[in-house]
């Protein structure tokens, strides 16, 4: 009877020990690491930006479907010979363990140039910025990424600094749209008034 007790879970264990030390070890992340030996290519690059996407969605819900949908828009644009289901892919980064900065950034480091990094620091920037603001949360998630994959602070300055200014430019601009469409809504009105007297 403690054959059949214990046979399962024996079995159990020495599955766990292979699935982990085999030929699957650094494919899978455990709570939320990276590991080192995790394999660079397009689809494993498309899960951290999606995993790093998701961390800083956390961070302030507010316009949670807008950004959730720039994230798809960008995802689909970067990543468009993806073999991996975005969908299930974005579901997946929401319901697992936040991704582990330390190791993210020791991975991106080990794959990609200078470049690359600073894109996606600028794909974080662009998700806090569609509310208008950079939260708190946000900015020092930034910060400290953007030390993580040595990026210099001015770099990630002008980015925050050139979101802010396309902001207020889109905001000024919608503001004298909607004075300027006003305007014409009562000129026209005052038109109709005196046709009719």
């Amino acid at each position: 009877m403690a054959f059949f007790v214990l046979f399962p879970l024996i079995l159990y264990f020495f599955l766990l020990i292979f699935k982990y030390n085999g030929t699957d070890q650094g494919t899978i992340w455990l709570n939320g690491r990276i590991p080192s030996q995790f394999p660079f290519n397009k689809d494993n690059l498309m899960e951290v930006y999606l995993s790093l996407a998701v961390l800083m969605l956390k961070q302030e819900r507010k316009d949670t479907k807008e950004k959730l949908t720039y994230i798809r828009s960008h995802i689909k644009r970067k990543f468009p010979n993806a073999s991996m289901n975005l969908t299930e892919s974005l579901g997946t980064a929401l319901r697992d363990e936040s991704i582990e900065l330390k190791t993210a950034a020791s991975w991106i480091n080990k794959h990609l140039a200078m470049k690359g990094k600073i894109q996606i620091i600028q794909f974080l920037c662009d998700i806090s910025f569609i509310d208008g603001k950079l939260h708190p949360d946000e900015e020092k998630i930034l910060s400290y990424f953007s030390v993580l994959l040595k990026i210099p602070i001015e770099e990630v300055r002008s980015i925050v600094a050139g979101l802010e200014e396309a902001y207020e430019r889109r905001n000024h601009y919608s503001k004298s749209k909607s004075t300027t469409s006003s305007n014409t809504s009562q000129v026209t009105k005052n038109i109709k008034r005196k046709r009719m007297a």
